[in-house]
């Protein structure tokens, strides 16, 4: 994680060959993800964040698509389709396994 970026905000990536990383998040926060992101929330809760057409996220597990301020469902596989806005807000504090390019918002105090 990149903490140069402007408060409350970090940048993250993995290489393909990187596997994934494990990120710790807080409730309330947003991860916004690049296209081709992979995403397995492994505890606590989120909801997905569609794009401005209503587009989701591709749950591969389940093989449906995961609309905005729709559940995501713990240890399912999510991908990213486009760079366009898609990703998950954390309804808790949450652990989640990443592999691809994402941007982290955090709750501000």
């Amino acid at each position: 994680i990149d903490s140069s970026t402007t408060p409350g905000t970090s940048t993250g990536s993995t290489s393909s060959g990187d596997g994934y990383q494990v990120v710790k998040v807080t409730k309330g926060s947003a991860m916004v993800c690049n296209g081709s992101t992979e995403l397995i929330l492994r505890s606590g809760t989120a909801v997905g964040i569609g794009n401005t057409a209503g587009d989701g996220l591709s749950d591969i597990t389940a093989g449906k698509d995961v609309k905005g301020n729709e559940v995501v469902l713990a240890n399912h596989l999510l991908i990213v389709p486009k760079s366009d806005g898609r990703g998950l807000f954390f309804t808790s504090d949450a652990y989640i396994m990443v592999k691809g390019t994402y941007t982290l918002s955090t709750k501000s105090n």
